[in-house]
This record gives C-alpha cells, structure tokens and sequence, in this order.
C-alpha cells in the first residue's frame, strides 16, 4: 500500500484563508496551472571586455544631450560676430556719445577725493569703454590727432569712432592718448558750468598705450607700479 501524498503547502495554507472550492480554484490556476517563462541562452553573442564597455560609456558621455553647445573661438571669428563696420550711422553715433557722457559721470565718480599715486591706480584701472580719446604722441605720424570715442577695447588695440561715424583702429604700441574728464555735465546752464568749472576744474590725463597693453579685465585688478616715461 503506497503512503498517503502530503498535500502541497500553497494549498494547505490557501485552505486555512479561504473555502475549500476558493482555495482548490486558486491552487490550480496559480500554482498548478502558472506558466514558466524560460529566456533562451545562446553562446553565439561575444562577451563585452571592460575596456569595450568603458569606451562605450565615455563616448556616450561625449555626444550632445540635445542641449546647445557654445561656439569656439573659431567658430566665432569665422561667423564674424565680433567684427566692427567701418562707419556707423548718425544714430548710432548719438548713442556712442550718450555712452560717453555716461562714462564722464562714471570717471568723476572714480577719480573723486583721490590724489598722487592713488588717483594715476584708478586712472590705469578705470574701464575705458566709453572714453574720448586723442592720440597726441606715437613713432606713426599717420596716428597723431586721430580722435574718437572708445567703442572696444583689445589686449593691444583701441577702437575708436569719431563724430562722422568713422572707426578707427589705433594700436597701443609706441601711442600716447590724451583722455578728459569735465567737471560738468551738458545739461546744466552755461553760467552753471562756470560756477562749476572754477571750483573744479577738468581732469586731463596722457596714457601710454605701452603700459595698456594688456585686456582690460586684467587691467581692472592689476597693480601698476611707478616706471620712467617710455622714449617714442
């Protein structure tokens, strides 16, 4: 006489849970009837080294996210976004001499209550952008007298456009500019700018590009030091 089969734990404890038709039901079709899912294996496919999985993750890595990726330099220099034309119009003009009457209020602010060698550090340190300037020395004779309003600034160059709207490149080497600062603004009345021009009179300073010649970032923070005056 063969042993009598113990019945299958899953049905033992579905029995305690449910009625007897309940937990027979439930037996058969989730447990007897479950199906197996069997994922196929091959010896086909070649296993994947470290190294081949690290540079697929680097060069993942590397491709574009769909974001927007900055231009180079070259890209820049090639698209021309930074090119000047050689003439700008009348309008265009007036708003390069707002800029410069803003830098006027901006270089009094600066240069105010300073003396000696503090005021010639906030002189070489001030912005420049905005400026009228005057060549009054340079080994180019070509040079002398070119005057203009500041419109760029380079590491070696100034930018300047006169009141025709001409621009023109003035290098920084072997050039003495000229730069004012009046003590008043336009708005006010003729015998306000008398009053005003007595009491303090107009800033006027000479620059020698060579000591300039330098971005005017770096000029912003750099300490200049007291040298003789450069031979042209």
């Amino acid at each position: 006489m063969s042993p009598a089969k113990e019945p299958h734990i899953a049905h033992t404890l579905l029995s305690t849970l449910h009625p007897q038709e309940t937990a027979d039901r439930l037996f058969t079709e989730k447990v007897l009837r479950r199906p197996l899912n069997l994922v196929p294996t091959t010896t086909s496919t070649p296993s994947i080294s470290a190294r081949d999985r690290r540079r697929a993750l680097q060069e993942s890595r590397r491709r574009p996210k769909g974001k927007s990726q900055p231009l180079t330099a070259k890209a820049k220099r090639q698209l021309g976004i930074y090119d000047l034309p050689r003439r700008f119009s009348s309008a265009e003009v007036a708003s390069f001499k707002g800029m410069h009457q803003l830098w006027c209020g901006y270089a009094r602010e600066v240069l105010q209550g300073a003396e000696g060698p503090a005021l010639a550090q906030r002189v070489c340190s001030a912005d420049l952008h905005g400026a009228k300037m005057t060549v009054v020395r340079s080994r180019c004779v070509s040079r002398v007298r070119v005057s203009g309003i500041v419109i760029r600034e380079g590491r070696g160059v100034f930018v300047l456009v006169d009141d025709d709207g001409a621009a023109k490149t003035v290098p920084k080497e072997h050039t003495v500019f000229r730069v004012e600062v009046p003590s008043e603004d336009d708005a006010r009345t003729d015998l306000q700018q008398r009053q005003e021009r007595q009491s303090n009179p107009m800033m006027v300073f000479e620059i020698h590009g060579e000591q300039f010649i330098c971005r005017p970032a770096e000029r912003a923070v750099k300490k200049f030091k007291a040298r003789n005056l450069i031979d042209l």
